[in-house]
């Protein structure tokens, strides 16, 4: 009797898939592969960390946002918002404190050279960001955006005149 058990009945050798040439070769593909993904991630992300935005265009992205959420939030976050991004915005572009009031930040942007049109409509924004803060009356969307337009032509109009030619 033959003593070879299973051996003599399969005479070719089954070789698993991950040892075969073309495993190896699609491994060694998809490792380089996703080492030029992580490469190409970690130079992304610190390119877009080295880019500065300046106190405008942060101001005019957060307000173009805030104009898209106003929609769906209350009044009192939108003009919370509102408020935040232009105290922000006259801190870094002007230097003013954060932690003014609205009241103190209309005599503050009173010694700014802006036309009176646009120091008025400010004034009735932080009346209305007022009303809707602390008495919870509830404006009008058409109000709130009309605020929020306001606020944007204040960053245009004081962004200085070398970045609005460079924008363009």
């Amino acid at each position: 009797m033959n003593q070879d058990g299973l051996y003599d009945i399969y005479g070719s050798w089954h070789t698993p898939w991950w040892q075969t040439t073309f495993f190896w070769y699609a491994a060694v593909c998809t490792a380089i592969l996703l080492l030029f993904v992580i490469l190409f991630s970690i130079i992304y992300w610190y390119v877009q960390k080295k880019r500065v935005l300046l106190p405008w265009d942060k101001a005019q992205s957060k307000l173009n946002e805030l104009k898209i959420q106003s929609v769906h939030q209350s009044a009192k976050k939108s003009y919370s918002a509102l408020i935040q991004t232009i105290k922000t915005y006259c801190l870094e572009r002007f230097k003013l404190p954060l932690a003014l009031t609205e009241f103190e930040l209309e005599k503050e942007l009173a010694r700014l050279e802006i036309s009176p049109t646009i120091k008025t409509s400010l004034i009735e924004l932080f009346n209305h960001a007022t009303q809707a803060k602390y008495a919870h009356q509830c404006p009008l969307l058409e109000v709130i955006q009309e605020d929020i337009e306001n606020a944007l032509t204040f960053i245009r109009v004081t962004t200085p005149t070398s970045a609005r030619v460079e924008s363009l």
